[in-house]
């Protein structure tokens, strides 16, 4: 059994889906390189909020 598989992105805004651990929340690298804390603020991505 493998303890890493497919989650949504730790940042609190972001639907991005990263390959992480098991019960541990990642950054996807765009929220990373932004500067995005997981589950901390609003996502820091310049294309966040863009519909």
């Amino acid at each position: 059994m493998s303890d890493s598989g497919y989650q949504w992105c730790g940042c609190r805004d972001c639907f991005d889906i990263v390959v992480g651990m098991v019960n541990t929340l990642s950054l996807c690298e765009l929220c990373e390189d932004a500067g995005c804390e997981i589950q901390d603020g609003e996502c820091q991505r310049e294309d966040a909020y863009q519909g």
